[in-house]
């Protein structure tokens, strides 16, 4: 026969009292902060790394590196 889980009773820093059930991995701290309501925290560097990523992909962008990359194969072929 299978153990049932056991959980624990914890406190808010809002005084509330929540009931937590033990989790594994990845999957079980992130219900955890969902079900807790918390934001994600996500450092001043990895935030510009993912701008800066997904700047990069914007159409505008990836058809102006496509248009000067054409101009610099012309300019290399008439060399």
């Amino acid at each position: 026969m299978m153990k049932p889980k056991t959980s624990t009773l914890s406190s808010h820093s809002s005084g509330t009292q929540v009931i937590e059930e033990p989790h594994k991995g990845k999957k079980g701290e992130l219900m955890s902060r969902l079900a807790r309501g918390e934001k994600a925290t996500v450092s001043k560097e990895d935030m510009l790394k993912l701008t800066n990523k997904n700047y990069e992909n914007l159409p505008e962008v990836r058809k102006k590196r496509e248009a000067e990359r054409k101009k610099e194969e012309q300019r290399d072929r008439m060399r």
